[in-house]
């Protein structure tokens, strides 16, 4: 699918992009800059396969043709809040002007471009920030939540969040994402805030009590795949190494199974998939789980190379061959799961019998394959008592309605 991102070589542009390449799609960037997004800098470089196209920020004007046919039009458009330093700006009347004005004016080009597209994106997806419901404290908040009174709260409510509203009017569905504090080392907020730390001048602010909501990028932009999905990215290994020794302390009984899965035959090769399993293990993993491994021969090299607890993953459709829980154990497996397999079946034969009620008005012919009531009460364990049964709330006996 075709997919344009106004502000796409921002923070989260940029990862959009790079997740949204990898499965496929057809990526349009729209800067004011493109000579700067094609550059090998780490803030505004682009992954390969994004098309990068210019616009104004404002108008349709070069661009507007890339709407029609689009499935989504992501806006991400908007001035840094920050400011365009390193160091983050004040708020002044300068700044909030263009802040407000770099959101709206791009809000107004995308319900243009949407407008004169004969076929029309399916949905647009709208940017917004937690700014909407001001400085709450601790206060849970939720997405009905009424919007603060600070200047941020006011116009993210009443001007940002609104300014896409009218291509609704076209059929178009809108969805608005209020987005949190999005932390990475590469750029944004996190970089600016470990610097005093890294020069050993860093410390608590205040009384250490301001509560903000805030979201790694990995999330933001959910790159997390099935391990039989192309487009998948993998944590550093000594990252999964601290997750797993985190793991370990926090086991409160012996009998606790930390069991450590790597995708990376699929990404980086067989070799990396088993020097990230002794990683694993040294960092205190029970067990590992090689997740995709393509062939017999590779579960079989694999339980040879990991002296180790093993876990083989039998799922339908992937990558991996369904291999018999006889045949895992000869190699030396010690768990299979088939943590689809229900379901994909219970969903198969669901399909079938709706289209058997659908085409006979009846689920009659379907009977013989049904468990008997007797059998699913004898499952679940659900005995029925004959006799009443005293009814509290009216008074009267009975066991009916």
């Amino acid at each position: 699918m075709r997919v344009l991102i106004t502000g796409g070589t921002g923070l989260i542009g940029r990862a959009l992009s790079a997740n949204l390449v990898a499965d496929g799609h057809e990526v349009i960037v729209l800067t004011r800059s493109p000579e700067r997004s094609g550059s090998a800098g780490r803030a505004t470089h682009l992954p390969d396969g994004v098309r990068i196209e210019r616009w104004d920020a404002s108008t349709t004007k070069g661009w507007g043709h890339l709407a029609d046919g689009a499935e989504a039009i992501v806006n991400l458009a908007g001035s840094s809040i920050a400011g365009e330093g390193f160091f983050p700006s004040r708020w002044t009347d300068e700044l909030r002007r263009v802040i407000r004005e770099s959101r709206l004016n791009s809000s107004r080009a995308v319900v243009e471009a949407v407008a004169q597209a004969e076929q029309k994106p399916r949905v647009v997806i709208q940017a917004s920030g937690v700014g909407y419901y001001g400085y709450r404290g601790d206060e849970e908040l939720i997405e009905d939540a009424e919007s603060g009174d600070d200047w941020a709260a006011r116009f993210t409510a009443a001007e940002w969040e609104p300014s896409t509203v009218p291509v609704e009017e076209m059929g178009v569905r809108r969805a608005v994402a209020r987005i949190g504090l999005v932390l990475s080392t590469e750029d944004g907020a996190l970089p600016r805030l470990l610097l005093p730390f890294r020069l050993f001048v860093g410390g608590t602010m205040g009384n250490g009590d301001q509560w903000y909501s805030w979201i790694h990028l990995e999330d933001q932009v959910f790159p997390k795949r099935c391990g039989h999905l192309e487009g998948k990215e993998l944590v550093p290994p000594e990252v999964f190494c601290d997750k797993i020794a985190a793991a370990v302390d926090a086991k409160s009984h012996a009998d606790f199974l930390v069991i450590a899965r790597t995708d990376a035959r699929g990404v980086d090769g067989y070799d990396e998939a088993v020097r990230r399993a002794q990683r694993y293990l040294e960092a205190g993993a029970d067990a590992i789980f090689p997740e995709a491994l393509p062939n017999e021969e590779e579960f079989r090299r694999f339980a040879k190379d990991v002296d180790a607890p093993l876990l083989a993953n039998m799922t339908e459709f992937g990558k991996t061959p369904c291999l018999t829980v006889a045949q895992l154990e000869s190699m030396g497996y010690a768990m299979v799961i088939f943590p689809v397999t229900l379901q994909r079946t219970a969903m198969k034969a669901m399909e079938h019998v709706l289209d058997v009620v659908k085409r006979e008005g009846s689920q009659a012919s379907m009977i013989d394959a049904m468990q008997t009531r007797d059998e699913l009460y004898e499952l679940i364990g659900y005995r029925v008592e004959t006799g009443t049964q005293e009814n509290p709330y009216s008074g009267e006996r009975g066991n009916g309605s």
